[in-house]
């Protein structure tokens, strides 16, 4: 047996308190009705102290909150096979981890509201084959194409700035590494690019970059991360201080909103801003990627997968906690 949340578990830890807590309880509620009565006759006069069935309805409803806190654990055990479909279109996730991604003009960052993005385009993707590169100044191939979409979640989800091998940020680099990563003997189907960045650019050779995924039939499509009034860039590793420029001067990163609209429109590409109402991540999906994809299914795969048991723990739970209810006078 395995644990989807196990940290969740930490939880039970609260059962033995609340067991000590009833006892004493208990305990200091005879003492309170010892100074007015002989145990004899109190236990006469109050079924609390004569019947166990207080006791055992407490004991039923603590149970059944760590039944409920094991099923929160999502535990499970026993396999099933799971079916994939596959389809002909390909889609490469190009995520920015530069140092500007760090800026808190949205929030909880950048990185992390890409990341948020990109996890809520992935629950659109019909079978489409997905990959991962992360870019600043260099480029990283993470994820090759899959159609395993919880292992990509698993990529995306451990990526950090932290991961930035060189300071700076080169949009026309990664875009050849995504371009490079598609299948180019795969017949049918539509290629895309699904860039997330702020639109920083050290390097000016973006446009070149874009002119050749046209060239390949490549569609590019933008998730513009951050606002234009932008923010400082915190340096976590100098004691919280700010980025600063040659000049001393506080550096303010901002979204190039007209960079990334023009990389997205020359490719025809979608452009959507994170976070933005205007247009969201469902219209990119299905206006940008959905009409690329072939319907007709070119293969399945199975893996095999731990079955969720949740289910048992949570209805157990419930069984107790009713019990419980039903036979606690006190309530």
């Amino acid at each position: 047996m395995n644990f989807v949340l196990p940290a969740y578990l930490f939880l039970l830890l609260i059962l033995p308190v609340l067991g000590c807590l009833y006892i004493y309880s208990i305990r200091k509620k005879e003492r309170i009705l010892s100074r007015f009565s002989q145990p004899g006759p109190l236990k006469l006069t109050n079924p609390f102290l004569k019947h166990k069935a207080p006791v055992l309805a407490k004991i039923l409803i603590t149970v059944s909150l760590g039944f409920f806190i094991i099923a929160a654990a999502r535990p499970r055990w026993g396999s099933e096979t799971e079916v994939i479909e596959r389809n002909n279109s390909q889609v490469i996730f190009l995520l920015d981890i530069s140092l500007s991604m760090t800026a808190k003009d949205v929030l909880p960052d950048r990185l992390q509201l890409a990341k948020q993005e990109i996890n809520n385009l992935l629950n659109q993707l019909q079978g489409e084959q997905t990959g991962l590169v992360l870019f600043s100044a260099v480029s990283v191939l993470r994820c090759l194409l899959t159609s395993d979409y919880e292992a990509l979640r698993w990529f995306v989800k451990d990526v950090s700035c932290a991961d930035t091998l060189l300071p700076g940020t080169d949009i026309g680099l990664a875009l050849k590494t995504a371009c490079a990563v598609f299948d180019n003997h795969r017949t049918g189907g539509g290629r895309s690019i699904i860039l997330a960045t702020d639109g920083e650019d050290h390097e000016g050779n973006v446009i070149q970059a874009v002119r050749e995924a046209v060239e390949k039939n490549i569609i590019i499509h933008v998730i513009g991360v951050g606002e234009k009034h932008g923010s400082p860039i915190v340096l976590k590793k100098v004691n919280g201080s700010f980025k600063k420029g040659a000049d001393g001067e506080i550096v303010i990163s901002r979204l190039n909103e007209s960079l990334l609209k023009e990389i997205a429109s020359n490719t025809g590409g979608i452009y959507v801003k994170a976070g933005s109402k205007a247009k969201s991540i469902d219209e990119l999906y299905e206006q940008g990627i959905k009409y690329l994809s072939n319907p007709d299914v070119i293969g399945r795969s199975g893996k095999k997968v731990l079955k969720e048991r949740f289910q048992w723990f949570l209805l157990g739970g419930l069984v107790l906690f009713v019990l419980g209810i039903a036979m606690d006078d006190s309530i």
